[in-house]
């Protein structure tokens, strides 16, 4: 059977903070022998952190970090109830102390997964696994700031979702593996979407919670990781830090704006969170 090269009409959100902006739909559709290209971008900025305790701490004075994610996405139909997607990420990174201001512009990770329909009677469960490769690494003698975790994460996240016509919700949560000793992560989320003609409109509230303790909590390494990000990201908690919780939002449009195009428009801020970066993201992506 041929394949046939046409867009969906799918969701699209930050799947997982600690993944940078690597997008994947959080509302699946199956359409048998479609495959999917996609090129996206979203910036974060942020100015302040929330501390272990959850407050909302400002940077040092005139202190910025900024990160601006390029993502490269494919996602296969082979069956009805089955997909499988590939993603690369190109970070560009900036962190400014007012003493200095560093840099750091890379490709930095790739991505594989698989979803499929596990259930479809009155609503739709649709497992998902995935893994991240980093293509560069933390490195505590470089003087480049950080544009992504730089360790190896794999994925599983259960996604529950229902189309009431004009309507669709849906919610998932599940388990973040992440090496070189950082925590596990919990990640969760839920949204809707209308659906008026030719426009998709929709809303996300989504996050993670560390649900392990990374290796370095309360010696002396979390000392000299702190002293890190001060000097490489101006002291910004977006990569890098001691148990990360973070909640997010999203909201967006979709234009359909033929048969095979499709275009996107999103942005949102953090809400709360724990050693992590607190700011604001905007992005979109194209999609044929």
């Amino acid at each position: 059977m041929a394949i046939k090269l046409q867009s969906s009409v799918l969701l699209a959100g930050i799947l997982l903070s600690s993944a940078s902006a690597l997008a994947l739909d959080n509302y699946k559709e199956f359409k048998r022998d479609t495959w999917d290209f996609q090129v996206g971008t979203n910036y974060f900025s942020s100015e302040a952190n929330y501390d272990s305790g959850g407050k909302n701490q400002s940077l040092a004075s005139g202190a910025k970090y900024t990160l601006l994610d390029i993502t490269f996405e494919s996602r296969y139909i082979p069956r009805r109830d089955l997909s499988i997607f590939a993603m690369g990420n190109v970070g560009n990174s900036t962190s400014d102390n007012t003493v200095a201001k560093r840099s750091n512009s890379t490709f930095n990770e790739l991505v594989a997964g698989v979803d499929f329909i596990a259930y479809s009677e009155l609503f739709q469960l649709v497992p998902e696994f995935g893994v991240v490769i980093p293509l560069e690494k933390v490195d505590l003698h470089s003087d480049s700031s950080l544009n992504s975790e730089g360790v190896v994460q794999v994925w599983g996240r259960l996604i529950a979702q229902k189309d009431f016509g004009s309507f669709r919700g849906y919610g998932w949560a599940g388990v973040q593996y992440r090496g070189d000793g950082r925590s596990f992560l919990l990640p969760w989320g839920i949204g809707g979407q209308f659906r008026i003609p030719r426009v998709r409109l929709g809303a996300e509230l989504f996050g993670s919670q560390s649900i392990s303790d990374d290796k370095d909590k309360g010696t002396s390494s979390e000392l000299t990781r702190t002293a890190y990000l001060n000097q490489v990201d101006a002291g910004s908690l977006k990569f890098y830090s001691i148990n990360p919780s973070v909640i997010d939002t999203s909201v967006y449009a979709t234009f359909l704006l033929s048969s095979k195009w499709s275009l996107q428009a999103n942005g949102g801020t953090t809400v709360a969170g724990s050693n992590s970066a607190a700011g604001f993201h905007i992005g979109g992506f194209i999609r044929y």
